[in-house]
């Protein structure tokens, strides 16, 4: 790696780890903030998401730290986001993408080494954290689904948090349940009941985000979503029988024990 390259990237591990320590100090002012002081509270987190969304958009140039060829998808959708920032924040960005996208470009064709623990100074932990927390705080401060799990989905195609899945998923049904989208609610939930298929706790929070309120009845109602279930039911009873039944959903998890004596099956 070449002088210039090298100062470069020391110059941008060092601003990105100022930023994330500026980002740090105000989560612990947020959570600091009584409940009741709910613009106060707003204020602050706006300075967060602000803050925050420069280093999700950073990470998000690196293509070599995505799976395939998502990365270009997911960096139009963040850009979306950039109409809503000030001339100052907008003209910072401009003078330090153009350095991460070089970066990116050296990483990604082997002359600078792809992170394998941590990235720019930060833990692989730390980022996913952040991109969870981001996700949560467009959801609650703005209440905004659709940005939200725009954020979600990202983190889904990060080589990094693979091993994270069952996290990813559960925030995306917390992004629905905290800005009261039900639509998205009932969409988290067939992720989670086609992930972890026959799983009782899946079943469990199915029951538990669908509370027969004012709000949910009409969206767990809706004739797709009364299909899907059905489907799984289906699939439930084709199994503890071992037959296959006309309607029923695709047995995507390989690791169910059909034997007699499988309690859920038989018992459940």
């Amino acid at each position: 790696m070449d002088w210039e390259l090298e100062d470069i990237q020391e110059k941008s591990t060092r601003r990105v780890k100022q930023q994330y320590s500026r980002a740090s100090k105000l989560l612990e002012k947020i959570n600091a903030i009584p409940d009741y002081l709910k613009e106060s509270k707003a204020a602050v987190a706006s300075v967060w998401i602000d803050l925050v969304s420069e280093l999700i958009e950073v990470f998000s140039t690196y293509r070599c730290l995505f799976m395939a060829s998502k990365a270009s998808q997911f960096r139009n959708n963040l850009r979306k986001r950039t109409t809503n920032l000030s001339v100052d924040q907008k003209l910072s960005r401009m003078t330090s993408l153009p350095n991460e996208i070089i970066l990116s470009n050296q990483m990604g064709s082997g002359k600078i080494p792809t992170p394998k623990k941590d990235f720019k100074g930060i833990s692989f932990d730390d980022w996913y954290e952040l991109f969870m927390k981001y996700a949560l705080m467009i959801a609650e401060y703005e209440q905004n689904s659709d940005d939200a799990i725009d954020v979600q989905e990202i983190a889904k195609y990060i080589t990094a948090f693979e091993h994270k899945k069952t996290m990813t998923n559960l925030v995306g049904l917390s992004i629905g349940l905290i800005t009261k989208d039900g639509s998205l609610i009932l969409s988290q939930l067939r992720i989670l009941m086609n992930e972890y298929q026959f799983c009782a706790s899946v079943y469990k929070t199915f029951l538990a985000s669908c509370l027969p309120d004012s709000f949910m009845y009409i969206h767990y109602a809706d004739a797709p979503g009364q299909k899907h279930l059905l489907r799984q039911v289906k699939a439930f009873d084709g199994l503890a029988e071992n037959r296959t039944i006309t309607g029923m959903a695709t047995i995507a998890n390989t690791n169910v024990d059909v034997s007699r004596d499988h309690p859920y099956l038989n018992h459940g």
